[in-house]
């Protein structure tokens, strides 16, 4: 389950926060604008001072935290389609399932879902920070979904490493989902997208 057993916690033993979200050990969101404004979605820092950059980011909560309802990744764009990049690099059958479990079970997101298969844009890295109304509404959402097709009837016992990791793959996809729908059916939702810091190469 990748870094979705972090988020799986949170939901459900996290019962205080206002606002609640999933970074990563090595990906950070840009929450404070450290980085640039446009261009790639990912970015590395040339030194990132991590007790600073926590002292910053605890000043921005309390003074813009509730300015937005999700702070997100801004999109990457894909040299082939969302679905057809899933389908070289992993499982083609893991999409079939994911697609047959909405069409089931959550049609309102069918829409959102054709509409992001079919299109170049992805929201990277599983990572945004939400407000607890969405966040909860969110999760309960992603996790039905993936639980659902982690049952299916699939032999995934032959699966390599990489593969075994296809439910964090799949929540990368459904995460632009379900921003793409919040969009089209809030159009009021007060939405941030900001760069990711990738500290794999930066001096800390």
């Amino acid at each position: 389950w990748c870094e979705l057993t972090g988020l799986y916690w949170a939901w459900k033993n996290d019962v205080d926060s206002d606002l609640i979200g999933l970074m990563h050990y090595r990906r950070l969101l840009d929450l404070t604008g450290r980085g640039p404004s446009s261009g790639p979605t990912e970015t590395t820092p040339q030194h990132l001072d991590i007790a600073d950059w926590c002292e910053e980011i605890e000043a921005w909560i309390e003074k813009e935290g509730d300015t937005y309802d999700i702070v997100i990744p801004r999109m990457h764009e894909m040299g082939r389609t969302v679905e057809v990049n899933y389908r070289a690099g992993h499982v083609g059958k893991d999409w079939d399932i994911l697609r047959d479990v909405i069409t089931r079970d959550h049609p309102d997101y069918l829409e959102s879902f054709e509409a992001v298969s079919g299109g170049h844009l992805i929201r990277l890295g599983n990572m945004a920070l939400m407000t607890r109304p969405i966040f909860d509404r969110y999760c309960a959402w992603l996790f039905d979904i993936l639980l659902k097709v982690e049952a299916a009837p699939e032999d995934r016992s032959r699966y390599s490493v990489q593969e075994a990791r296809y439910l964090g793959f799949l929540a990368e996809r459904l995460l632009t989902v379900f921003v793409n729908h919040e969009q089209r059916t809030n159009p009021e939702i007060r939405l941030r997208e900001i760069a990711i810091f990738k500290r794999a190469q930066s001096l800390v």
